[in-house]
């Protein structure tokens, strides 16, 4: 893996946030704890799912059902296992080009 690409997944991962729907609810904030993999090549599937899709977890507290997350403007279909686990599907398309993403 270039140093690029690396430094490229660093910065979208930083910038996952994991959000509840638009709907204010009272109750504890959901914190982002880890999500995996650390690290990826554009073009390149990862943690791959018997469909043969890409997927990332997210280890949070406080998760609901509701809480999804974003890639860019596209919402990933998010998994709730429990307040502590959210996966995801990642369509190719969303990692297939090397750039900056915004994921929250």
């Amino acid at each position: 893996m270039n140093r690029k690409t690396l430094q490229i997944l660093i910065a979208a991962l930083s910038l996952l946030i994991i959000f509840s729907a638009c709907k204010k609810i009272a109750g504890p904030h959901l914190i982002l704890k880890e999500i995996g993999p650390a690290k990826t090549r554009a073009g390149v599937a990862f943690n791959i799912q018997p469909d043969g899709m890409a997927a990332i977890w997210v280890a949070t507290e406080n998760s609901t059902e509701k809480t999804v997350i974003m890639w860019g403007d596209k919402q990933i279909r998010t998994d709730y296992k429990d307040p502590q686990l959210l996966t995801a599907p990642v369509p190719a398309e969303l990692y297939a080009k090397k750039g900056q993403f915004q994921i929250y």
